[in-house]
């Protein structure tokens, strides 16, 4: 019997050790993935927190994947960009993209937190004549406009996103925060 079985087994020995090498491989990498950590703990401002549950609300319904916040220092970064841009389109002036010293709201966040991922676009939920925009209004009106639509819901191959505030009311015990505009954009890491 030892005849027979010492070539079968010198063949099969190797391709067990290959085996169980690959399912090792294929076991650690699924773990490494799920240890990854989610980032849209980070940032916890409750009116931001509950805009992106509304996107990601939107994104679902349309099959886009859900974004995640960027890192916070970034984050705060476009919230300081929106506090020096806001004034020029508060009320009653007209509403549009600013700059800041010649940079763009996503290059205004890589110079001042690091952050280096590729922007995708940019919304704006403008002023009125007092704070209008609870999270779903702004995510509402957003999915309403073709153009607001393609970048903040359409896109699938945005990954994360940037939000802030201006004009931040606070709210009554009856109903949600509200802000007199709000700034979002969208990424890809």
């Amino acid at each position: 019997m030892d005849g027979w079985f010492s070539p079968v087994l010198r063949v099969l020995s190797p391709l067990c050790g290959v085996l169980v090498l690959v399912g090792f491989v294929y076991l650690a990498v699924p773990e490494a993935q799920a240890a990854t950590p989610s980032r849209d703990d980070e940032v916890t401002d409750p009116y931001l927190k509950r805009l992106l549950d509304e996107i990601n609300l939107r994104r679902k319904v349309v099959g886009s994947s859900t974004l995640a916040f960027v890192p916070r220092p970034a984050n705060d970064a476009l919230g300081k960009f929106f506090g020096e841009t806001a004034p020029a389109i508060s009320w009653p002036r007209p509403c549009d993209h600013q700059l800041l010293d010649g940079a763009y709201s996503w290059d205004y966040m890589q110079s001042v937190s690091g952050f280096g991922a590729q922007a995708h676009g940019e919304v704006i939920a403008c002023p009125g004549p007092e704070a209008f925009w609870t999270p779903e209004r702004a995510a509402d009106i957003w999915f309403q406009s073709p153009i607001h639509f393609d970048i903040l819901y359409g896109d699938s191959d945005a990954n994360a996103v940037a939000c802030g505030t201006s004009g931040l009311a606070d709210a009554k015990k009856s109903e949600t925060a509200r802000a007199m505009a709000v700034l979002c954009v969208t990424f890809h890491e």
